[in-house]
């Protein structure tokens, strides 16, 4: 049985480098694009007419003042 050589060493200290940096660049890559997602429907909210609270994006009768929008 032979021992690893210097070169050998530096080959897989350099793919697990490799792969350590795509792994936290991937991760940040998923938060970011998480944080968007929960951002998008926000910026489309409304506001009720008659007592001013956010309205949900996909309903069109708010339940607080009980009017339809």
């Amino acid at each position: 049985m032979r021992s690893i050589g210097f070169s050998e060493l530096l080959g897989i200290v350099a793919v697990a480098l490799m792969l350590a940096v795509l792994t936290v660049r991937g991760g940040v890559a998923m938060w970011m694009l998480a944080a968007r997602r929960q951002r998008g429907p926000m910026l489309a909210s409304r506001s009720c007419a008659h007592c001013k609270q956010q309205i949900p994006v996909l309903g069109s009768f708010f339940p607080l003042c009980s009017q339809r929008v």
